[in-house]
């Protein structure tokens, strides 16, 4: 978060900004807390498979490739020809904004911190269990793919901070 805000284009409003940032951090606490429970919530499975839901729907928009200059209402960069005569509801709903993915919400910058959490969740889980690690790994793929394509540098970094703490803090899950 400091390094983002330190290197952003307008360093007054970044570091206005950094409380925010700061917030994500508790998150990636709480996903380690709630992948180190044995029980596995049945609300944890649901928001989980929602995130992934969402992290796929983003990489949808991106592969199918409308691109508009705002998230409703606006000018089309590129639009297929076989989604032309669609309704423009469903244009916008599949159209990125300016090139960068939106997936369910109206910004990339909020799809992308949106898709913080079920990262962390997924590293912790991967780091911790050792059933069934090839879900939640396709899991995590489906997100950092998700999180590339919303070209959003805030939630690269958080991401990249997220995997260098979970190796510092499970060890002996990245030798194993």
């Amino acid at each position: 978060s400091v390094l983002s805000a330190l290197l952003g284009t307008d360093v007054w409003f970044s570091r206005v900004r950094l409380g925010k940032d700061l917030y994500f951090l508790i998150l990636v606490l709480v996903t380690a807390y709630l992948a180190r429970e044995n029980r596995s919530s049945q609300w944890m499975k649901v928001f989980m498979t929602s995130a992934v839901l969402t992290a796929g729907f983003g990489i949808l928009q991106w592969a199918i490739g409308v691109n508009q200059s705002d998230n409703a209402g606006g000018f089309f960069w590129h639009l297929p020809p076989w989604v032309a005569h669609a309704p423009r509801s469903l244009q916008n709903h599949l159209s990125m904004v300016n090139g960068r993915v939106v997936g369910t919400r109206a910004h990339p910058l909020t799809y992308a911190e949106g898709l913080l959490f079920p990262l962390g969740y997924t590293l912790s889980v991967l780091a911790i269990r050792r059933t069934h690690w090839w879900k939640w790994a396709l899991g995590q793929c489906l997100i950092l793919l998700a999180l590339v394509v919303s070209q959003s540098r805030g939630p690269w970094i958080a991401a990249g901070a997220m995997v260098l703490l979970v190796c510092l803090l499970h060890r002996n899950a990245v030798l194993y």
